[in-house]
């Protein structure tokens, strides 16, 4: 994906998630503490600083696997892809800016979700968080839904970018939600197909690409 085409999905997102975001209710409403029941309980509170920034350094990334069609722990901001993906029609390369280029997808940097969020939604914990975040340069912590083997070699790249090959008349194009399901219609993600060789053969037999063992075990 171009630097253009890049900036032009960011400023569709922006602009579909102005749309599709609801008016604030007015403090002390019955909306207000409706909205307040729905913040995300298991965000940890934000240690200000002098300057309102966090002030202790953050713990290492952490890696959790959920279960296999079980929803994943959330991290530290309960992120939504059915608000984003779902609800504000946000397509995935918009976010996921890597996938055409590399072997991993990437996560946006909190610098590229401040790009919406310093319009949108500002007065919620999470984006609270987010901003105190990319003030102080650090980074939000994720936890790791999808996942394979370190024997098993996966490129991103080289599923998405199959229609682009000149010389590959009967592939088929890869889908994101092919691999990762219809996660635009989950709040909290979950691995619903599970990794399995089985299943990777299966779907490399249908769309008529290599099965050579060396394909994916390098």
């Amino acid at each position: 994906m171009s630097f253009a085409h890049t900036r032009h999905a960011l400023v569709v997102a922006a602009a579909a998630m102005l749309a599709c975001q609801p008016p604030a209710p007015a403090p002390g409403s019955p909306g207000a503490e409706a909205a307040a029941a729905e913040l995300p309980a298991c965000a940890p509170p934000v240690e200000a600083g002098p300057a309102g920034a966090p002030s202790a350094p953050l713990p290492p990334l952490g890696i959790t696997i959920g279960a296999q069609g079980e929803p994943a722990p959330v991290g530290e901001v309960a992120f939504s892809h059915r608000a984003h993906a779902g609800d504000c029609k946000i397509p995935c390369l918009a976010c996921h800016v890597f996938a055409t280029q590399s072997p991993v997808a990437g996560i946006p940097s909190g610098r590229k979700c401040m790009g919406c969020h310093k319009f949108v939604a500002k007065e919620k914990l999470g984006v609270r968080i987010l901003a105190a975040r990319v003030k102080a340069e650090q980074p939000l912590r994720w936890e790791r839904v999808f996942v394979v083997p370190d024997f098993i070699y996966f490129s991103h790249r080289a599923h998405l970018r199959i229609e682009a090959k000149a010389d590959c008349k009967d592939c088929e194009k890869v889908e994101c939600k092919d691999c990762h399901g219809d996660v635009a219609s989950q709040k909290v993600v979950r691995q619903e197909t599970p990794f399995t060789m089985g299943m990777c053969l299966g779907c490399h037999e249908k769309k008529r690409a290599p099965r050579g063992c060396t394909v994916c075990h390098k």
